[in-house]
């Protein structure tokens, strides 16, 4: 896949929707999601710097660069729009939460997948990963290796040791995001799933300490793979949660 943005910008609309992908992520990511937000609301589907591109186009680009493009694109649809409701998928949960406790006269829902607030590393997860960097996927797991990881086949594996330096960013971006959840007041609901490869169950008793999150889980799906099921209740869910 392309892996771009997306922007659909509806005049006169007092509603703006924002994506957010997780890291290494795709806009890709939100493709069931998009064709289910009302007409009259305009859509900005982001693509991260660094993203889309080479794995040393990632290794180049900085968290902090990530968030720094997050606020930029909030705060000018603040300007814009009486209402932003703001998506986002594992790292960008982190973002969007961010943005509520920046802007809680304007964000006022947030849509949140997986948000990792206690991580985990399975051995699933690390064979996928290996499988993942051999250029070895899983036919079966196209459309999660599409929705999930944004980044061009790479021969020298050597250059992957650029991502540690990403991970420690966001493993403190997650430090930083628990300490202030406590102040989050906007709308949020918020979906993990039960064979989450990545993400603890474990997040959702954080979150929950918030009556501000409704939290639901997604029994039979993935960290970046959702089981029919399990995504026709997702989708549900959001037609719902945007036009309440």
């Amino acid at each position: 896949m392309a892996h771009r943005p997306y922007i659909r910008e509806v005049e006169n609309s007092g509603t703006a929707v924002v994506f957010i992908h997780g890291i290494m992520g795709s806009p890709d990511h939100f493709l069931s999601l998009i064709p289910l937000t009302p007409c009259d609301y305009s859509i900005y589907n982001v693509l991260l710097r660094g993203h889309g591109g080479t794995v040393s186009d990632f290794c180049r680009s900085r968290l902090r660069q990530w968030r720094a493009q997050v606020c930029e694109l909030v705060d000018s649809l603040c300007n814009r729009y009486e209402n932003i409701i703001i998506v986002g998928h594992s790292m960008g949960t982190l973002f969007a939460i961010e943005q509520a406790l920046i802007h809680p006269d304007k964000v006022k829902k947030l849509f949140l997948l997986a948000t990792p607030l206690k991580t985990k590393c399975s051995p699933s997860t690390l064979f996928s990963g290996l499988k993942l960097f051999l250029g070895k996927l899983d036919p079966k797991s196209v459309n999660s290796a599409n929705s999930s990881y944004s980044l061009a086949p790479e021969k020298n594996k050597l250059k992957f040791l650029g991502f540690i330096p990403r991970y420690l960013e966001l493993f403190g971006e997650i430090s930083r995001v628990k300490k202030r959840l406590g102040g989050v007041t906007a709308s949020a609901l918020s979906f993990h799933s039960g064979l989450d490869e990545l993400v603890s169950l474990k997040s959702v008793e954080l979150l929950k300490r918030n009556p501000s999150f409704d939290c639901r889980i997604l029994e039979k799906s993935h960290h970046s793979y959702y089981e029919q099921g399990d995504l026709n209740i997702l989708c549900n869910a959001y037609s719902s949660f945007v036009i309440d």
